[in-house]
């Protein structure tokens, strides 16, 4: 399986181990089961969530949905017009 290895609630590696008790022995940290999370992910220890590092969009309009995923309602604007102004 792969871990995630966590330090501050912050991903500082991950690894494939045969269980969470063998990445913990080896790391001395806690570690967390994952797919999907590398360095630099934060883990929300209450939803047992990865969240992936803040874009640096640049938008005052970047929020964290429910998901626990990055989203930007500016850039997305600026994605359809971009889209829109190609089809014409």
């Amino acid at each position: 399986m792969r871990f995630a290895v966590i330090e501050n609630s912050v991903v500082i590696n991950a690894i494939i181990a045969d269980s969470v008790d063998i990445a913990e022995k080896v790391t001395g940290f806690k570690c967390v089961a994952s797919d999907e999370a590398s360095a630099g992910y934060s883990y929300d220890s209450i939803d047992d969530a990865f969240i992936p590092p803040m874009p640096e969009c640049g938008h005052d309009g970047l929020t964290l949905n429910d998901l626990k995923r990055w989203e930007c309602k500016d850039c997305e604007a600026e994605i359809e017009q971009r889209l829109a102004s190609v089809e014409e």
